[in-house]
């Protein structure tokens, strides 16, 4: 086996462990070695053959930002881990937590934070009550008395 072949298996490997580890380090490592792969490739200054492979790795990060990335993440989400890389408002729907009200706010505490919170329908909040997250919009947790 050549040391090109060698490097598009381990990026190839790279390329498969990033469907389990839901990160961007392995593929864009990758990346790097399939640059450097089809570098060894060309006859010509070696200049130039830095400048093409800096070029052609920047081709294939924005590949990676604009396609690969949410291709990952929908097979991730499919057959693998179910909305485990969420974090944020969206990764707290379905949680419960309780109401907490300070200086006239209402907000809701789950796993120790607070998150500012609506009713699902309407309904007011008391301090105290328990609630399940239902949904979120632009940060604010969407709930459900339980």
């Amino acid at each position: 086996m050549t040391l090109t072949e060698a490097l598009f298996v381990i990026a190839a490997i790279l390329i498969v462990i990033d469907f389990f580890i839901v990160s961007d380090i392995p593929t864009l490592i990758a990346y790097v070695l399939i640059c450097f792969s089809v570098m060894l490739q060309f006859d010509g200054p070696i200049l130039y053959k830095i400048l093409f492979g800096v070029i052609f790795w920047f081709v294939l990060a924005a590949f990676h930002y604009i396609v690969w990335r949410k291709v990952v993440l929908r097979f991730s989400n499919k057959y693998i881990a179910p909305d485990k890389h969420l974090d944020g408002a969206r990764g707290r729907i379905g949680m419960q937590g309780a109401i907490k009200s300070s200086d006239g706010k209402v907000m809701v505490s789950i796993q120790g934070d607070l998150w500012s919170v609506e009713s699902e329908k309407g309904v007011s909040l008391n301090d105290g009550d328990k609630v399940k997250v239902v949904n979120e919009k632009d940060g604010t947790l969407i709930v459900r008395s339980i």
